[in-house]
């Protein structure tokens, strides 16, 4: 039974238990002039169920208004019943796998391409990933439309866990969906350990001797220590010890700055002994790299021969005895720069004076 009006046909018949339906008397492109290659007329057919359809032209005659055969090259076509694009997976990372990153890189998420059968319509992707197979909580994040084939998230923005994701990919006239395989996909993300680079220390020098009648603080100084993390933050503290072994608890330890010179007041340390200096750079992290190296440092001060903290007649008595009574040297490496008054390079005479002369007459150290 048909229907007919104007250049449109109607057929009011579905197709059961059969695969032929014939199509007679039927008026293709009424009104229309007909020359030369071209579109003729669209045969429209209404699909009860879904899916791919297969459809072949097995015989067909096309006559013109005076009955008179008309050629063509009609053939046979497929019908796409709300058909989603093609098939497709998600590549990478591999379903199951660890993926590693430092603070700032990129992980990129791949699938392959899917396209859509309906001639003219593109394909777009939602991505989902999330820390639930579920994809039902908070930390859920949803991209579309994604009209690549990779997507990338930043390792800043991810924890230390598993995450799901997924790919759907959507036909952009129609809107028929289809999920890449696996659905959804699982790696696990970790953050790589990633220490300050090494360096060194910089000043004072090993076995520095530090003479307090000069000035009570020193001035530290290390290298810059290097990170592959970006936009790093760095800060060191300075750590001094009795013990070069840096056995808790140290002598003295600085602020954490952010440079690396720092002036540090060392009058507070015992005089006449060595002490050790290194310095830990730690990144944003928290992570941290102690100095290549360690060094020695000690204090004294001129006049003060017996490290006892004061310049006194015990002092004076003590320099007596080692110029003109038993020549005898205190074992300590800072008897001679203690005892090198006027910074002449050798303990002579000369410092016997200017040991009376800060003891007894004016009262001032000569200067260096």
């Amino acid at each position: 039974r048909q229907d007919t009006t104007g250049s449109i046909t109607v057929f009011n018949h579905f197709v059961v238990n059969d695969t032929i339906i014939r199509l007679e008397g039927l008026v293709l492109g009424g009104g229309e002039a007909a020359s030369g290659p071209g579109l003729l007329a669209t045969v429209t057919f209404l699909i009860t169920d879904t899916g791919r359809v297969d459809f072949y032209i097995v015989s067909s005659d096309l006559r013109d208004v005076n009955n008179d055969p008309f050629p063509h090259d009609a053939s046979g076509a497929v019908l796409f019943v709300n058909v989603p694009p093609s098939e497709f997976n998600v590549i990478s990372p591999p379903d199951g796998s660890l993926v590693d990153a430092l603070p700032g890189d990129s992980i990129p998420l791949v699938w392959e391409h899917s396209t859509s059968v309906y001639p003219g319509e593109g394909t777009a992707y939602r991505l989902e990933y999330s820390t639930s197979p579920l994809f039902d909580t908070p930390d859920t994040r949803t991209y579309y439309p994604v009209s690549d084939t990779s997507f990338w998230l930043m390792a800043d923005s991810l924890s230390e866990t598993d995450y799901y994701w997924r790919v759907t990919a959507v036909g952009q006239v129609n809107g028929f969906e289809r999920a890449g395989e696996p659905s959804p996909s699982r790696f696990t993300f970790s953050l790589v350990p990633t220490a300050p680079e090494a360096f060194d220390l910089v000043a004072p020098g090993e076995a520095t001797k530090i003479d307090l009648t000069l000035s009570a603080t020193a001035q530290f100084s290390w290298q810059v220590a290097g990170t592959q993390l970006p936009n790093d933050t760095m800060t060191y503290e300075l750590e001094i010890n009795d013990d070069a072994a840096f056995t808790p608890p140290p002598a003295l330890t600085a602020g954490t700055v952010e440079t690396t010179t720092l002036d540090v007041d060392v009058s507070g340390l015992p005089h006449g002994q060595w002490h050790y200096w290194q310095v830990t750079a730690t990144n944003r992290l928290g992570l941290s790299t102690v100095s290549t190296s360690s060094r020695s440092i000690g204090v004294y001060s001129r006049g003060d021969l017996n490290q006892d903290g004061e310049t006194d007649i015990g002092d004076l008595t003590l320099l007596i005895d080692h110029l003109f009574i038993n020549f005898t040297t205190p074992v300590n490496d800072f008897f001679f720069p203690a005892a090198d008054l006027n910074c002449q390079g050798e303990v002579d005479i000369a410092d016997l004076t200017a040991l009376i002369d800060l003891l007894f007459i004016n009262f001032s150290m000569p200067p260096c």
